[in-house]
């Protein structure tokens, strides 16, 4: 008598023909019955140019999830654009589990539908054919984190992790943050994919779940054996810590290389692996896998600003490169571990100079100071100008340029950066608008120039080129002509061109976040053609 795929009784896991226990739990499965009636099954596999709903084309198989296979094929309605298909995995199942898994499936991708974040793939269509569920999404050309974590060696650097570490957070704490919130509930590297430009998107919402208020547990237990924290096996209703604890097993493996399905629960101390890592990040991820839900971190954002100010103190931290030996000679110059040490280098008496040039040399810095000092007051009395009221600030100026730079470029070409241009913007700019908010406003725009520098007051200008933007303005009053048509310009009269917005911007100090831009005030407001826009007057 063989094993038969069914429903675990435990954590709820769908098992597939020949598993004698389960997947996830390792709970023994039941025997087979003699009454059981499985679902005929189509063929294992989709060949190669196989055509689904009379627009998708099948290329080649591209791996194989926890509920389904995944295909890369092209939409022939759409220009043959790259496409993912996700194929619902049913073979071995019963009637009542079939059911279960086309529920799950479609639960899958009316989750996706809703959803719009750089970090996570975008969904085009789902349909049934064959007695097969089919989920169409946007191609993503890269590999998982699992298969980049085995191609690095079994370990990522602390600052990659890092890295990866606060994308991961971003797109959590956007899902954290839906109404109802979204809890993913299977983090882990194998749904985390990475481009070849370094790319994040987290993938595979097979099942996720919408956060119930009041209600005490899961009506479906389901996860990773490892990576899911103990209140998913039914102990209690799964939160955003509940994601929380499975990005601190995967932040664990990462840096580690320690497979944490071997060991649910017991990961073994991080310093053994990692001697060097921060002592910051070490207590930030104990905490996150603390077996109580209450004591972990609050939410994804605030790991989030724990890992950034993380990432700032170590990066300042890093080795300076070595200097070229110039001579073989005993007083070859010394590299620095670290920042730090420029300030513990050896005193000019540990040098043994003789005392008399130690003075003489204190002595005419002194005096050039002096006579510096002397021509700056002299140059103010000339101006009449009171030299309390010009601040000596060349360094704020320079970082306030800097933010204002970046925000620029990143805005800039043909595919603007959104995600790092609203990375320049201030905490409480990002806490009254969206990245999607932001995104939704300037995507019209096509050329951006700093038309004035920073002054001593922080405050420039900026001067963009952007069509009709189509939401909300950031800031400021609404347009003086009115709000824009909804409907695009008048029949028989072309749009107007697009034109060049002058926009106010102030920048001020975050402290350990540095400078970031705090206002974005347009001063003037045109309506120009919605990009890649077609005036009305012609065909």
């Amino acid at each position: 008598m063989e094993p038969f795929s069914g429903v675990c009784a435990i954590c709820g896991t769908i098992n597939q023909m020949g598993h004698a226990r389960c997947v996830t739990c390792g709970t023994p499965l039941p025997m087979p019955d003699n009454r059981r009636v499985l679902v005929s099954e189509p063929p294992l596999h989709l060949v190669a140019n196989k055509v689904l709903k009379m627009q998708y084309r099948v290329i080649r198989a591209a791996g194989k999830g926890g509920m389904g296979t995944v295909y890369i094929g092209i939409d022939t309605h759409l220009g043959n654009r790259l496409v993912a298909i996700k194929e619902m995995n049913q073979r071995g199942l019963s009637p009542l589990e079939r059911r279960i898994a086309a529920k799950n499936f479609q639960h899958e991708a009316h989750l996706l539908a809703g959803l719009e974040h750089p970090h996570l793939p975008s969904i085009y269509d789902h349909f049934e054919e064959g007695q097969r569920w089919y989920l169409v999404m946007s191609f993503v050309d890269g590999q998982t984190l699992a298969d980049y974590l085995v191609a690095q060696g079994g370990r990522l650097s602390v600052a990659e992790v890092l890295e990866i570490g606060i994308v991961l957070c971003d797109v959590l704490s956007y899902l954290h943050n839906r109404q109802p919130p979204i809890i993913f509930r299977d983090i882990k590297p194998s749904n985390i994919m990475r481009t070849v430009d370094g790319h994040i998107y987290l993938i595979d919402f097979g099942v996720a779940r919408f956060f119930k208020p009041g209600q005490t547990t899961d009506t479906s237990h389901q996860g990773t054996s490892g990576y899911a924290p103990p209140e998913q096996y039914g102990v209690a209703q799964t939160t955003p810590r509940s994601d929380v604890y499975s990005l601190g097993v995967t932040f664990h493996q990462l840096l580690s290389g320690h497979e944490p399905s071997k060991t649910p629960f017991l990961l073994p101390s991080l310093q053994q692996f990692v001697p060097d890592a921060p002592s910051p990040l070490i207590t930030l991820i104990t905490q996150m896998l603390d077996m109580s839900e209450s004591k972990r971190p609050q939410s994804a954002g605030m790991v989030k600003r724990e890992l950034q100010s993380i990432s700032k103190s170590f990066n300042s931290t890093l080795p300076l490169p070595k200097p070229v030996k110039i001579s073989t000679g005993s007083l070859a110059p010394l590299a620095l571990k670290n920042t730090s040490d420029r300030f513990n280098s050896p005193s000019p008496a540990s040098v043994k100079r003789p005392k008399w040039r130690l003075v003489a040399l204190l002595t005419l810095v002194s005096m050039l100071i002096l006579v510096i000092f002397s021509l700056i007051v002299l140059s103010a009395k000339i101006l009449n100008t009171k030299t309390t009221n010009v601040p000596v600030t060349p360094i704020t100026i320079s970082k306030s340029y800097e933010v204002v730079n970046t925000f620029c470029n990143a805005l800039n070409g043909p595919t603007p950066d959104f995600h790092a241009a609203y990375d320049q913007l201030s905490r409480n700019y990002q806490r009254e608008h969206s990245l999607i908010q932001f995104q939704e406003y300037f995507r019209g725009t096509t050329q951006c120039t700093i038309a004035s520098r920073p002054d001593r007051n922080n405050q420039a200008e900026i001067s963009i080129t952007m069509s009709c933007p189509h939401g909300p303005r950031p800031d400021g009053p609404p347009p003086p002509n009115g709000p824009p048509p909804p409907n695009g310009p008048p029949p028989n009269r072309s749009p107007p061109p697009p034109v060049k917005n002058p926009v106010d911007l102030t920048v001020v100090d975050e402290g350990s976040d540095g400078w970031k831009i705090d206002t974005i005030y347009v001063v003037g407001y045109s309506c120009g053609p919605p990009p890649n826009s077609t005036p009305a007057n012609q065909p």
